[in-house]
């Protein structure tokens, strides 16, 4: 339920993640030296954690397209309203829905060890598909379907339950752990 891939990356992983914060972002600046270090620094430690992974292109690639994403959605986020928290419950839908997609498009990256092939199944169209094609282009966007469009209707519930039990975030966060399974 992550609504940005700042977020997603603040969760997935988090002792991985500490580690490159701690032994690599930290080390290099992080965000002490303005704006175009930062966003630098961020990349380099996504690249880093790509080749941390293999040393291969395509985790080189999904390394930097991650530092990427988290380094200009807070840019994207203040020019464009409905990505930095406008919208209400829609709008975290929303927000939810792109960040899912984004994330998924990395993990083709992470999958693909040919370049060629990341090319090609980047370029599928998942309803013009062959259906030997029906791989992971089609299941990105199948996927974003039936996972992304339930929380439209399941944010607001949320939102709703989250007022009701807020004195209670124990409660709260197993009433969105069973809603999400």
């Amino acid at each position: 339920l992550a609504q940005s891939p700042g977020e997603f990356w603040r969760r997935w992983h988090m002792s991985l993640s500490t580690w490159f914060r701690d032994y690599v972002y930290i080390p290099l600046g992080g965000s002490r030296e303005g704006v175009p270090i930062m966003v630098r620094n961020l990349i380099i430690t996504f690249f880093l954690s790509g080749l941390w992974h293999g040393a291969s292109w395509n985790y080189v690639i999904w390394g930097t397209y991650h530092g990427v994403l988290v380094a200009l959605w807070p840019f994207l986020a203040a020019r464009v309203s409905l990505l930095g928290g406008a919208g209400g419950a829609t709008g975290a839908a929303v927000r939810i829905f792109i960040t899912f997609v984004l994330m998924h498009i990395g993990w083709l990256m992470f999958r693909e060890h040919s370049l060629a092939m990341l090319a090609h199944d980047l370029a599928l169209n998942p309803l013009a598909a062959s259906p030997s094609e029906w791989r992971i282009g089609a299941a990105i966007g199948i996927e974003a379907l039936i996972y992304g469009l339930p929380l439209f209707v399941l944010l607001p519930a949320l939102q709703r339950m989250g007022a009701l039990l807020e004195a209670d975030d124990r409660r709260l966060t197993t009433w969105r752990w069973t809603l999400v399974q």
